[in-house]
């Protein structure tokens, strides 16, 4: 399981590499697919603890899931800059 530093520290040394956008952009999103399998067991162990009597261990539990979802949030959009950035992969945005 990924903690916040792990994801951070990846996170910053992905963006300082000299890899090209496109590079970066698909570390990022394999990060993120990590993330979500990480922050899908979270929500699924949350789950099974709302039914125990344990109150504290179903809040931490919810608390990981969130701040899992957050890092996730954080990693999606730091992708979807890179390829902003990257002329030759320019989103049609808003175009019919």
């Amino acid at each position: 399981m990924l903690t916040e530093f792990e994801v951070r520290r990846t996170l910053e040394s992905i963006q300082m590499s000299d890899a090209p956008p496109t590079d970066k952009a698909r570390r990022l999103l394999r990060l993120d697919r990590s993330l979500r399998t990480q922050a899908q067991a979270l929500v699924d162990a949350h789950a099974r603890t709302q039914r125990s009597t344990n109150r504290s261990a179903s809040l931490q539990l919810e608390r990981m899931a969130a701040s899992a979802r957050m890092m996730r949030d954080e990693v999606r959009e730091s992708a979807l800059s890179f390829l902003h950035s990257n002329p030759r992969y320019r989103l049609n945005i808003g175009l019919r």
